[in-house]
């Protein structure tokens, strides 16, 4: 996951089943805007089982499974993601606003976004005394969130797709319950690092069942700033929350780190490059992190986060929570 932990960017906001049964052996494929399906054995060879998945992710705390996606799934993500910028990122917007550690902890805009679909720019793409873009907006946004997975039909069709819910069953999730959603850029040139973290920093619960997946939209690559993991450390204690303090007024501080950030042994990180369509399962505790994209490569992902609801409660100190009226959304009831 990656929030606050590094860029600023600047922000707008847009307020705003095919299901079939088959054997965890079968993945979702997508035609136009229809949903069919074919067994993992018509898949690429070399794809890693969604056993194989399993035992890495308890393993190391991450796995990788090759070729999720295919093609036409890809593309219909990338589509939908470039209509969103063209017609909606700026039409919502009052102005563009920087995001960023030292930004989003005093930001409404930022603490208020779980039930919209924001949108958060480069601070190298933007003149910061301006608040004007210096580069053409698709290559300027640093991510869109969180909300694309409930608000969003593609979207959403991705994130509670047959093939999604047979990876958290691999994982015995009970009951995945998403909390938040981001497409990330990374665009060519501009887009900035991630610093070392732990996704349960911002999405605790407890006892803690917390998974994130994330999804190749371009390949990702040592020099576009592929995800870098500790293997195995998801074994380790969460080191710091990001959470909600009492104040409630834009300009205050109204989110906090309970404790400094932690230091990791730069040797013990492994790059983990992922050609377009593959699939990232990401523990809640494996510390990760990835480089800026100083390449001329795009490196685009789709990312989604949840805690099993059935075993473990969403902790009310989080940063991000949902108005008390609305529910967090449920994977495999959709």
């Amino acid at each position: 996951m990656q929030h606050g932990l590094r860029l600023l960017n600047i922000k707008l906001c847009d307020i705003p089943k095919q299901v079939h049964h088959l054997s965890k052996r079968l993945i979702f494929n997508k035609t136009s805007r229809n949903t069919t399906f074919r067994t993992m054995e018509q898949q690429q060879q070399g794809r890693t089982t969604l056993e194989g998945l399993a035992a890495s992710y308890e393993q190391n705390g991450y796995a990788v499974l090759n070729d999720f996606l295919d093609a036409d799934e890809v593309q219909m993500i990338r589509n939908e993601t470039t209509r969103l910028i063209r017609e909606e990122s700026r039409s919502h917007a009052n102005k563009l606003q920087v995001f960023g550690n030292e930004f989003n902890m005093k930001s409404r805009y930022f603490l208020d976004s779980s039930d919209k679909i924001c949108y958060f720019f480069e601070k190298s793409a933007v003149n910061l005394e301006t608040l004007e873009l210096q580069m053409p907006e698709e290559q300027s946004l640093a991510k869109i969130a969180h909300a694309l997975h409930s608000l969003n039909p593609i979207f959403k069709k991705v994130t509670t797709s047959d093939k999604i819910k047979q990876v958290f069953k691999a994982i015995d999730f009970t009951e995945p319950t998403v909390v938040q959603s981001m497409v990330i850029f990374k665009n060519p040139n501009v887009g900035g690092a991630y610093t070392p973290h732990q996704d349960a920093s911002f999405i605790y619960a407890e006892p803690l069942h917390v998974a994130g997946i994330w999804l190749a939209l371009d390949d990702a690559t040592i020099e576009n700033g592929c995800l870098e993991f500790i293997p195995g450390s998801h074994k380790w204690p969460l080191a710091r929350r990001f959470v909600r303090t009492d104040n409630t007024k834009d300009g205050d501080d109204l989110l906090e780190w309970t404790a400094p950030v932690a230091n990791y042994d730069e040797s013990k990180f492994v790059k983990v490059p992922i050609k377009r369509g593959g699939l990232v399962l990401i523990h809640g505790l494996v510390v990760h992190r990835s480089a800026e994209n100083r390449s001329d490569k795009s490196r685009w992902a789709y990312t989604f986060h949840a805690y099993d609801k059935a075993k473990s409660r969403y902790s009310d100190k989080n940063w991000l929570q949902i108005n008390v009226n609305d529910t967090f959304m449920p994977v495999y009831a959709n």
